[in-house]
């Protein structure tokens, strides 16, 4: 896959040894992968990107700016793009963000590589 034609997703969360888990299962399976470590980094690296994102992959749970409100941020800032949410307890998203899964911890590597149509 060359470089033009890779996907990318951001990937946000407080807890550093998550990124890097899921920033190997994503890179293995071809995708150019940023890391935020909170909402406000979030949304300030979707906001900078020369290059748009694919897909998101967030935390509820974290500190500054949880992760229902940057999603939030981010659906505005691009309607299109893959939202999906992980928690050990997951918030109901309907309200605020039909249409946007959210996965409950723990979850397999399937069944999160699934929701960006890798599997």
């Amino acid at each position: 896959m060359s470089e033009t034609t890779k996907k990318r997703i951001l990937i946000v969360d407080d807890e550093e040894c998550l990124r890097e888990i899921f920033q190997m299962l994503f890179e293995r399976n071809g995708w150019e992968v940023e890391t935020a470590k909170d909402g406000v980094e979030g949304v300030s690296k979707f906001r900078k990107a020369e290059t748009p994102f694919d897909g998101v992959l967030s935390d509820y749970q974290m500190p500054r700016m949880n992760g229902v409100l940057m999603l939030m941020e981010i659906r505005k800032l691009d309607p299109d793009v893959k939202l999906v949410m992980a928690s050990a307890d997951p918030p109901d998203l309907s309200k605020h963000l039909p249409g946007v899964k959210c996965l409950r911890k723990p979850f397999s590597n399937q069944e999160l590589l699934e929701q960006f149509g890798i599997w």
